[in-house]
């Protein structure tokens, strides 16, 4: 899935910068060099994916991972917090641009009526609903996608994300 790539290159970059921070002060030169470029090559990259919308969306929809999820993950950095606000106002103009409305079910209230008219009080047969043309249709929210964001992160153990 879009949405893991995130997670697989913020972890690689979390434990990698973990494994740095944890090697003694006499570690090899190279080895030092190599990690940190190997933590710089995963940065180059995760901004280079990033340059499409579409991995970010991804994760933002993801319910495993979610609004709330990046917003924490980016919680030290004001670039990819603005970057972040950014990406989901450009999936709310998408949303409202491509299927906001556009998909929608008016259901038509219909008054049920009996076919005949009933002969006996007691095997009487089909019913005139005289509630039905009060019936209301279920409310929508007005946006989906902002009510979509406001739902609570999914456990990523135990969510199916499809």
């Amino acid at each position: 899935m879009l949405s893991t790539t995130h997670a697989i290159f913020r972890g690689l970059q979390a434990v990698i910068k973990d494994a740095l921070s944890d090697l003694p002060i006499d570690t090899s030169p190279k080895l030092v060099a190599g990690l940190t470029d190997a933590h710089r090559k995963l940065s180059d990259y995760y901004y280079k994916f990033d340059e499409s919308p579409l991995y970010t969306w991804a994760t933002l929809l993801d319910p495993r991972i979610s609004y709330s999820g990046l917003q924490s993950d980016y919680e030290d950095d004001d670039i990819l917090l603005e970057h972040l606000e950014k990406m989901k106002t450009e999936l709310r103009e998408h949303f409202h641009t491509h299927y906001a409305g556009k998909h929608t079910s008016c259901g038509v209230v219909q008054h049920e009526k009996s076919s005949a008219p009933s002969t006996s009080c007691a095997t009487s047969g089909p019913k005139i609903n005289f509630m039905a043309q009060y019936k209301q249709a279920a409310q929508v929210p007005l946006d989906k996608l902002e009510e979509y964001f406001k739902l609570p992160q999914e456990d990523i153990k135990t969510c199916d994300p499809i």
